[in-house]
């Protein structure tokens, strides 16, 4: 016999997700040039912001230094004339003050493309993943079928702008998609974490964070678009349905007995309680399992005393002593 006591159960919302094709990005060249540094190679594990191309740039080199040339000489002829105009008023007009301010602001912007466009030749990680290289189709001379062949730049080839060279996978999470019924919505928030089963990963059970609710229901099953991060694994195959956990109150405090205790019958559950001596069968609402556990929403209170074990050796009316 053991008293009715609260265990710390999270409240949670049972659902099954898919997983998506994890975050991939297509590296592209901005400006046109010559190849001078390729510094990765197919698989490569790359961290955000690494250098991974970088183009001839001498053109852009000195153009931008033109530019910057044409700014700093038009900035000086600038700082004369207010220099001319605070020491003899009058010697310049205020519209050739003006004019010559707007020819700096514009020898300005266009130092600053120039800087952008040097910038250009020289392509960053944009997050960190793998190196994928692109697949190119190639007709083979004897039946003609096409067969695919990787690509990858090499020092001395020429690309033009917006040419695309490789793609950038993330290595590092995964994306996992599935829903809730609407009736939770008041409830959901950014950073719950949600736990998901992989079936084959080392750890069986991966608990990651959400990262997306969506801000419309959908009207087609009234449910709540989620998406949960979870770190890569080798199980975490895309289009594979997976058991989803979604926590809405991990540190929620609820009546729960164990599961052994509940008598189940025809009307649904019971409990043996004992009463100044005396067993009696009580009818009990019960709610999730969680572990050995089983949340009891009505039926009895804390401090209330039951049998948890022998259960086969009493029924509803015996005396009992308890030691």
């Amino acid at each position: 016999v053991d008293p009715v006591s609260t265990h710390s159960i999270p409240l949670t919302v049972s659902a099954v997700g898919t997983v998506l094709a994890p975050k991939s990005v297509t590296l592209m060249t901005q400006q046109s040039g010559l190849v001078k540094k390729c510094l990765f190679s197919a698989g490569s594990l790359v961290k955000k912001g690494q250098l991974l191309l970088q183009q001839d740039d001498h053109v852009q080199r000195f153009a931008w230094l033109q530019a910057a040339a044409d700014y700093q000489a038009k900035l000086k002829n600038y700082q004369r004339q207010l220099q001319l105009q605070k020491s003899s008023p009058g010697a310049i007009s205020k519209s050739d003050l003006t004019t010559t301010k707007s020819s700096v602001e514009v020898a300005r912007a266009l130092m600053q493309s120039k800087l952008l466009a040097l910038q250009d030749t020289k392509i960053h990680a944009p997050f960190s993943g793998v190196i994928e290289p692109l697949l190119r189709s190639s007709s083979a001379s004897v039946n003609s079928s096409e067969s695919s062949e990787t690509m990858l730049p090499n020092v001395g080839s020429y690309f033009t702008s917006q040419q695309s060279f490789a793609r950038l996978i993330d290595s590092h999470h995964v994306l996992i998609a599935y829903a809730v019924p609407v009736s939770w919505r008041a409830q959901l928030k950014l950073g719950q974490a949600a736990r998901v089963n992989i079936p084959g990963s080392k750890a069986s059970v991966v608990t990651g964070k959400v990262t997306y609710i969506a801000p419309e229901l959908d009207v087609s099953n009234q449910t709540i678009q989620m998406q949960v991060q979870l770190p890569v694994c080798a199980a975490c195959v895309p289009g594979l349905r997976v058991p989803v956990e979604h926590v809405i109150d991990a540190t929620r405090q609820v009546l729960a007995v164990p599961g052994l205790s509940l008598v189940p019958s025809v009307n649904g559950y019971s409990v043996y309680e004992v009463r100044h001596g005396r067993v009696a069968s009580v009818p009990v609402s019960i709610g999730e399992r969680h572990g050995g556990w089983v949340v009891v929403s009505h039926g009895l209170k804390s401090g209330d005393r039951i049998i948890t074990s022998g259960l086969q050796a009493v029924s509803a009316g015996n005396l009992v002593k308890v030691v």
